[in-house]
């Protein structure tokens, strides 16, 4: 099998594999994050079947898995560990909601980030026990959202945090998904929810692509300061410490 860098279709989709920790770096071909996989070419999913990726993650709601299902991916075993509080929006009542507050994207998207971290802890720490299985098997785990960059993006830097990764390079994958999804990505899913019925007010659309820097890093220096570490808010939500040390010790190569 072959490392990716790429998958054809998808906009979100990078190896996390030589991120610098603090003695050495993050190993190659065992964790990926992307965006849903239903944009991908048939290409792109012979490239994931030829891939290490052995685990696809999908954290979305039962409601976006059915809208968006993933494709069968010869090879892969698809586990699905929902989370709520996603992003995008799910529905004309999602939008209006959302409207009502009468908040601005920024402070919306930190609301979204303040109700992960305190309603599901569980999740995060069902996400590193199955990461950590398959990394401590020489497997590549891919991990995915809708946009995948909120409820992704906290795993990630979870992960990340976990297995040493120097915090500024945490923080810079984090907000590099804005990029990523900010045109082609964005304006195909507007269309594809105003196919439905559902319009997407101005005010709500960055939600769907803003990563602020600073935003990941109050996660992470609230985790810490609130658990002592991210280790520590995962055993207090039901993680278990081999876990932890089979994530570490698998992801770096030192």
């Amino acid at each position: 099998m072959d490392n990716i860098t790429r998958i054809d279709g998808l906009y979100n989709f990078r190896d996390l594999g030589g991120m610098e920790t603090d003695s050495g770096h993050i190993a190659s071909g065992l964790l990926y994050r992307s965006e849903a996989l239903a944009g991908m070419s048939e290409q792109g999913r012979r490239q994931l079947e030829d891939s290490p990726v052995a685990l696809d993650l999908d954290l979305r709601s039962d409601q976006e898995a059915r809208l968006l299902p993933d494709p069968e991916i010869k090879g892969v075993e698809r586990v699905h560990i929902e989370m709520l509080d996603g992003a995008m929006p799910e529905d004309a009542g999602d939008i209006e909601r959302r409207e009502s507050q009468g908040k601005d994207a920024a402070a919306l998207l930190r609301q979204t980030y303040l109700s992960l971290i305190a309603h599901n802890g569980p999740d995060y720490a069902r996400v590193v026990h199955r990461t950590a299985q398959a990394a401590a098997a020489g497997k590549g785990t891919l991990i995915h959202c809708s946009a995948g960059k909120d409820r992704t993006g906290t795993s990630i830097a979870f992960i990340l945090t976990l297995a040493g990764a120097r915090r500024e390079q945490v923080v810079a994958d984090y907000a590099s998904s804005q990029a990523n999804l900010s045109g082609a990505w964005q304006e195909s899913m507007l269309a594809m929810i105003e196919r439905a019925g559902v319009n997407v007010p101005e005010s709500i659309r960055p939600t769907m692509v803003i990563t602020p820097p600073a935003l990941i890093e109050e996660i992470l220096d609230k985790v810490e300061r609130e658990y002592g570490s991210v280790a520590a808010y995962l055993l207090a939500n039901g993680g278990h410490q081999e876990d932890i040390d089979a994530l570490r010790q698998a992801l770096r190569a030192d």
